[in-house]
């Protein structure tokens, strides 16, 4: 359930979780609507105020940033966790850019350009990683292959 390195110490979650059962309880909210206020998943949030898992790192600064309280965590683990790519940035990271870079130009399916936002939007997000590129059209007519400009 949850990597042990970004998981909270048994202590601080013997600290925290009396301030949130009071929290939860002063303001006479169910577990679910508490999870949407802090912006955590009610299957995340369920095992931890039941004591069945202690919780990550980052579901506690969640609750933390919603809630004022004085939640301890580890601050130092805490600021190595790298933070969560969305699929559009591994898409164009380990996908386009790689391709572009290594070999100049790159097929693209048409449902991954509307999916990024349209050509105009994807040769935006390739010009702000510094790269030079066009649409090409394939043996279709249809402009799927981004191709780096010529210098």
């Amino acid at each position: 359930m949850g990597n042990r390195i970004f998981t909270i110490s048994e202590d601080q979650y013997q600290y925290n979780l009396p301030l949130v059962r009071e929290y939860i309880s002063k303001r006479d909210m169910y577990n679910r609507d508490f999870a949407r206020f802090c912006e955590v998943n009610n299957s995340t949030i369920q095992p931890v105020l039941a004591g069945q898992f202690r919780g990550t790192i980052n579901t506690w600064k969640k609750i933390k940033e919603a809630t004022q309280l004085d939640i301890l965590f580890d601050v130092n683990i805490a600021s190595q966790i790298p933070a969560k790519q969305s699929r559009e940035d591994d898409f164009v990271k380990n996908y386009l850019i790689k391709h572009l870079t290594g070999f100049g130009n790159v097929y693209i399916n048409p449902k991954h350009v509307k999916w990024l936002g349209g050509s105009k939007k994807v040769i935006e997000i390739l010009q702000a990683f510094g790269l030079d590129c066009e649409f090409i059209e394939d043996g279709d007519g249809v402009k799927t292959i981004i191709k780096l400009k010529e210098k």
